[in-house]
């Protein structure tokens, strides 16, 4: 028996309309990103008994036509209970909207939700999810250039419904994501078990990086993304967050890390690649850093911690061509970006 989940693509609101009145019988991920559909489209599917079979829907990309009626006809929809993943990146939906669907049992099952791009949710989204009766199931979400701010995102990690997320993505929230929110994140009693946590291009120094390596709620971070802070030198992130890493007792399983446009210097990833926390590390990304040169590539061959490397970015170094064709030659295996 194929129990396989396909794929239905409702791309204008003529076929939505013809669908919902298409009886399914078997689940199905529906697809309507960068479509023509609009608020009316998806009224004909959400009232339908086909929603029931929805697992997950994706309404990416669609800023001009698809706005809050959307998630208010999604909220009290009388069969929209199944979805489980959902993506709003780049629509026009707005706190209020937000509110609605969080709001009701039709967002119990939701397990990811991406609002990537949507500048104008605020602190408000936070403040429901953080209160809301229905978020228990929420892993990952997706917060990249909206308009939260550090006083959103500690209400959020202050609440239970903060506990089983896995992966938080809060970039480019210049200059309103701070210190202050990894702060948050590393007292949190409940956000204990996060795996990805992507804050690149924020207002973070080496300050608010202290108090997340020295917290417990990094034990089983993989993926660690802290690239695009090249603020003023003594004021950005720079060696002494790699001193921090190299010598934290919670950075015990880190594959894909991102230094990406940072104030970090050769000296530094010296010292993290003679830490055991680089152990599992598996993609390294040290490009646009140009205090970075070919004693960092010694020390990577040298070190007894990088068997596991896989890739590495380092591109717009000041590492030599000499240098890379060595590494290549000890490395063979060892994806080198330059």
């Amino acid at each position: 028996m194929d129990n396989k989940i396909h794929k239905i693509s409702i791309l204008d609101d003529k076929t939505a309309k013809k669908f919902s009145k298409d009886p399914q019988t078997k689940s199905f991920n529906l697809n309507s990103k960068n479509s023509f559909i609009t608020d009316k489209g998806l009224k004909y599917i959400f009232a339908g008994e086909n929603s029931k079979f929805i697992k997950e829907l994706d309404l990416s990309d669609n800023y001009s036509c698809i706005s809050d009626e959307s998630l208010f006809n999604l909220a009290n929809a009388q069969h929209t209970y199944s979805i489980t993943k959902i993506s709003l990146k780049d629509t026009a939906v707005s706190d209020l909207g937000l509110k609605e669907f969080i709001s009701s049992p039709n967002f119990n099952n939701i397990q990811e939700i991406n609002l990537y791009g949507l500048y104008l949710i605020t602190d408000q989204t936070l403040i429901c999810l953080s209160e809301s009766y229905f978020v228990g199931n929420l892993k990952k979400l997706n917060l990249k250039n909206t308009s939260i701010t550090d006083r959103g995102f500690e209400i959020l990690t202050s609440s239970p419904n903060s506990q089983k997320l896995i992966e938080l993505d809060i970039s480019e929230n210049y200059p309103r994501i701070t210190d202050n929110s990894l702060i948050s994140l590393s007292m949190s009693e409940f956000l204990m078990s996060l795996k990805i946590l992507r804050c690149m291009g924020n207002n973070l120094t080496d300050k608010g990086m202290q108090y997340l390596l020295d917290s417990k709620n990094i034990l089983e971070l993989e993926e660690l993304d802290i690239s695009e802070h090249t603020l003023k030198k003594n004021d950005s992130i720079t060696d002494l967050t790699l001193n921090r890493m190299a010598y934290s007792h919670f950075l015990r399983s880190l594959k894909i890390f991102n230094l990406r446009s940072t104030n970090v210097a050769s000296k530094g990833l010296i010292e993290f690649f003679a830490s055991y926390n680089c152990r599992k590390l598996e993609v390294l990304r040290i490009s646009n850093n140009k205090n970075i040169n070919d004693v960092v590539l010694m020390a990577l061959m040298e070190s007894d911690n990088l068997y596991d490397l896989k890739t590495l970015y380092i591109n717009d170094t000041s590492v030599s061509s000499e240098a890379i064709d060595n590494l290549k030659k000890q490395k063979n295996l060892l994806d080198v970006i330059y």
